[in-house]
Formats: structure tokens, C-alpha cells, sequence
């Protein structure tokens, strides 16, 4: 287990990464539900978007992970506040590796909370479709912030693909479960095990995670160059 003096720089990273995500979580009342709209749709996107993966035995939990816990289309206030609050016992309690990828992950979702709500302002009271996202979408321009996007994705399933060569992990995670719920780490512990469980599936996440990054560099490319058809890749494989 990490003590918080053993890495100070990851736990300040940890509290830096926590106060982002918390500031850009603050709700901005005229552009909610367009947010909210967003957040479905593009959820929606993704699940279409790697619909053959997750047909696929060795891939469906994994998309599945990253629908719920990356491209969710939920409120995670809640959550954030259960974070926040056992943030300085979380550090003590996990090893450096689930704590650089949860780091990764809050880094990841808070990126995608600025960007949509930026994304949100320009879509304004117009009807969310296929060409009013677009134009919304090259309206924020943040082309290094989108490609971010998908270096961050990668991160965290490089980190979770980690955990999974870490000795006893598995073993680690379930004598953590008791702990975890008295302590209020259970939403978190979740996110770890369930992470965990898919990735440990796949026997190796390359060609999972190059595809997501193959397509989503596409789609990005595609909706800049204002596409017709941006998400109907020809070649998904």
C-alpha cells in the first residue's frame, strides 16, 4: 500500500486532478440540459461506435466500462463528493497504481466536463442532431484538447491493463472490499474492480485500445473537415 509520504508528488496530483474536475463540475444553469443532451448523445455515439466490440466476448465488459464510467451519461456529483471527502485516507489505503488510475480517470472526466460544456454553450437552444453537433463541436475548436481526450482514454486503459500484471491484485481487491465500504471507498473500489475485471478478460488490451484510438482520431478528423457522415467509419476494424 501507498503511503502518502512515500509519493507526495502523486498524491498532490491526486488533490490537483480533484479540484479540477470539482471546478469544472460547477453548473452553469442556462446551459444544463443542453449539457445533459450532450452527455446522452455522445454516450449513444460510443456505444454505436464500437457496437461490433461489443459483440465480442473478449471486448464487452470493457466497452461496457468505459460507457459507464468514461462516456457516462449520469450525474456524478455524488460521486465526486465521496471522493473528495476520503481523498486524504484513499492515498494511504491504495496502491500506486489504482491511485495513477484514478488520477487518470478524474483527469480524463474533467477535461470532457470542460469541453462540453463549452460544446453545450455553442449548441444553445438548437435541437441536439448530426449537424448541430458538428457545427457546435468545430465552433469550440480545442483540437489539442480533443486529441487529449484520447491520449487520456488510453492512459487509463494502459494504467487498468497494468493492474491486472500486478501481483495478488485480484487478491488485494477483494480483502479491500470490507475496508473500502466502512470507509466510504465503495463507488471507488467498484470503478477498480469492475475495471480490473474487463481488462483481466481481454489477456492484453493493445488491440483494444488502438482500435479506440484509430477510430476516434478518425471521427475527430472527420468532424473538423465537416464530414456528411463523421461517425460511419467505412473501416472498424
Amino acid at each position: 500500500m501507498l503511503k502518502e509520504s512515500d509519493n507526495v508528488d502523486l498524491a498532490a496530483s491526486l488533490r490537483s486532478t480533484m479540484a479540477e474536475l470539482v471546478a469544472a463540475r460547477v453548473p452553469h444553469p442556462e446551459t444544463a440540459h443542453a449539457k445533459q443532451a450532450v452527455r446522452v448523445w455522445q454516450n449513444r455515439r460510443f456505444a454505436r461506435t464500437y457496437a461490433d466490440l461489443s459483440g465480442d466476448p473478449r471486448y464487452r465488459e470493457a466497452v461496457e466500462f468505459f460507457l459507464r464510467e468514461l462516456y457516462g451519461d449520469v450525474d456524478m456529483t455524488a460521486r465526486d463528493a465521496d471522493v473528495a471527502r476520503v481523498l486524504p485516507l484513499m492515498i494511504r489505503m491504495l496502491p500506486a497504481v489504482a491511485l495513477e488510475t484514478i488520477r487518470d480517470a478524474l483527469a480524463f472526466e474533467a477535461l470532457s466536463e470542460r469541453l462540453d460544456s463549452e460544446l453545450a454553450q455553442h449548441l444553445g437552444a438548437r435541437p441536439l442532431d448530426l449537424a448541430s453537433y458538428g457545427e457546435a463541436f468545430r465552433a469550440c475548436g480545442q483540437r489539442d484538447a480533443r486529441e487529449q481526450q484520447i491520449v487520456c482514454v488510453t492512459q487509463i486503459g494502459r494504467a487498468l491493463d497494468r493492474t491486472t500484471r500486478w501481483p495478488l491484485i485480484g487478491t488485494t481487491l477483494k480483502l479491500m472490499r470490507g475496508p473500502a465500504r466502512a470507509s466510504g471507498l465503495e463507488k471507488l473500489q467498484a470503478f477498480l474492480e469492475s475495471g480490473y475485471a474487463a481488462f483481466k478478460q481481454m489477456h492484453g488490451a493493445d488491440a483494444f485500445l488502438a482500435t479506440i484510438v484509430k477510430r476516434e482520431t478518425a471521427i475527430v478528423e472527420r468532424l473538423f473537415a465537416a464530414h456528411p457522415r463523421p461517425f460511419d467509419l467505412e473501416e472498424t476494424a
